[in-house]
């Protein structure tokens, strides 16, 4: 037996599995499970518990939400995929009795930061898309916290980890179809954060 809200978690947590979910309740992002352990460790916070149903305690970790930026970077820092879940109304209009809704607002990953207090203001904050095809690399790469223009470039795919050491890209996504070989260099070679995107 679980509660309205631990259902709700689990309800919004199932269509961002991939990402860290900040799961807001009053004045704290609370994490979850495998997510709270993960924020415990990687932001030296403490690790407790929650009763959420008759004999179901789940880990438990939380951040302020006035302090949101300063955990945020340090998440983004460690290569994370970041979902924020806010209260989007109040009790008393919700649609279940005594429970808020809730919704993501937002997904954060570390080429999309836009946030001055999270950027580092002496390096662009590129993110790069990756197709190989005919050993040719086809590059396209776009600063998304300014105004820069999206930039494409195509190189002999042997140039590749030179031209990834130039750009210095924080974050680089691929298709799923891709050669397993460039995504298992890409994830062997480089430091940046990488994510396959599944074709629609």
């Amino acid at each position: 037996m679980t509660t309205p809200i631990r259902r709700q978690y689990l309800s919004i947590k199932a269509e961002h599995n991939d990402a860290l979910l900040l799961f807001r309740m009053g004045d704290f992002y609370e994490t979850f499970d495998n997510d709270a352990e993960i924020i415990s460790k990687d932001l030296d916070i403490a690790l407790t518990s929650r009763e959420m149903g008759k004999d179901n305690r789940v880990p438990l970790a939380g951040i302020p939400y006035h302090a949101l930026d300063s955990y945020l970077a340090k998440l983004i820092n460690k290569g994370h995929k970041i979902a924020i879940c806010e209260q989007i109304t109040d009790i008393e209009n919700s649609s279940v009795k005594g429970l808020m809704d809730r919704e993501v607002v937002r997904v954060i990953t570390p080429g999309t930061i836009i946030e001055p207090s999270i950027l580092n203001d002496k390096k662009n904050n590129y993110i790069v898309s990756l197709v190989l095809k005919n050993n040719i690399a086809t590059i396209a790469f776009i600063d998304t916290s300014s105004s820069n223009i999206i930039e494409i470039i195509d190189t002999p795919s042997i140039n590749l980890p030179l031209e990834l050491d130039r750009i210095n890209p924080a974050e680089i996504i691929s298709s799923e179809d891709q050669p397993a070989q460039i995504n298992e260099f890409i994830i062997t070679n480089s430091n940046e954060s990488f994510s396959n995107v599944a074709n629609s």
